[in-house]
């Protein structure tokens, strides 16, 4: 599973990327993880992501 980073790394006040969601500690975690978990961290960060008000990543308009 490739990793979702979108080369747009730059961490919020909270440890968050505004590129990809992910929390800093999901990040660094992310080599280490198995499916199970990668799908637990992309799911987090879609939530994460859909509170902040956008869409999904790639899509025009967002």
């Amino acid at each position: 599973m490739p990793s979702p980073c979108i080369r747009l790394c730059t961490l919020d006040l909270s440890d968050v990327c505004v590129g990809c969601y992910r929390k800093l500690d999901d990040i660094i975690a992310w080599r280490g993880l198995d499916p199970a978990g990668r799908l637990a961290v992309l799911a987090a960060a879609d939530r994460r992501r859909a509170a902040a008000g956008i869409g999904e990543p790639g899509r025009q308009g967002d």
